[in-house]
């Protein structure tokens, strides 16, 4: 398995790659927080539909996200295929926590733009953040990412624990090698992918990564929805330009 395989898949293989990869990291993120119930997958347009409606659900309207999930779905799905990270936290049917976020600089870097849980499903308060950073962390690790960075989190404090540097970011080290790839048939491709996560699971836990508790510390603080993303309307355009920009790199790709 080397670097040139994967650099030789055309755009569809790449993408249809990245795809089974999320799908797999979601199963072992769902198995290792089995006793909260919870089930994963990519967002959909109902998913960010029913996001938008939260802004009116907060009791204090400061608390609601300043962006448009709808928006950042099209944008998204129109955009960075191989790139992209998404995920939807369901538990017994309901939707309790979005989180978009984007391979960066050569996908040495996944910047996570925006995460917000829901203010009427209340069970996983406290984890959706833990839930989605471990995700995070397991899908980077596997795609040689350097570094993990928060978009404007609310409450940079508890996240120094994991060693959140000025800038807001989560710095971690990684094997650049774990990025290579080669297409093989599904079962090969699927035993592969697994021993990629076991891998990142050892290392993630090796390097002393929990993020156990994070949520609910920040939950205490007062801080409730959004945990980060663009905090004003300038903010917001400027990321709607990132994505775009980041999806130029794809287009030059296909």
């Amino acid at each position: 398995m080397d670097a040139d395989r994967y650099n030789s898949l055309t755009y569809k293989q790449t993408c249809s790659y990245h795809e089974k990869l999320r799908e797999s990291v979601f199963r072992t993120v769902e198995k290792d927080f089995g006793a909260l119930g919870i089930r994963l997958s990519e967002i959909s347009f109902k998913d960010a539909n029913e996001a938008n409606s939260w802004k009116k659900l907060w009791s204090k309207p400061e608390r609601a996200a300043s962006w448009d999930w709808v928006r950042l779905y099209n944008e998204y799905r129109g955009r960075g295929g191989a790139r992209r990270f998404d995920m939807a936290i369901r538990r017994s049917g309901a939707l309790h926590g979005l989180c978009y976020g984007m391979m960066e600089r050569n996908r040495l870097v996944l910047r996570l733009h925006a995460l917000e849980r829901s203010p009427v499903n209340h069970e996983l308060a406290g984890k959706v953040l833990d839930i989605t950073l471990y995700a995070a962390d397991l899908y980077a690790t596997i795609n040689g990412a350097h570094e993990i960075w928060l978009c404007d989190p609310v409450s940079p404090a508890p996240l120094s624990k994991q060693r959140v540097l000025p800038g807001d970011q989560l710095a971690r080290r990684c094997d650049p090698s774990n990025a290579e790839a080669k297409m093989m048939s599904d079962d090969d491709l699927d035993n592969e992918i697994q021993k990629k996560i076991e891998q990142a699971k050892r290392e993630i836990a090796e390097k002393g990564r929990n993020y156990d508790g994070l949520g609910d510390a920040i939950e205490k603080e007062g801080h409730e929805g959004p945990y980060f993303g663009p905090r004003n309307e300038i903010e917001y355009r400027k990321l709607i330009k990132e994505i775009r920009e980041s999806g130029k790199e794809d287009d030059d790709e296909k």
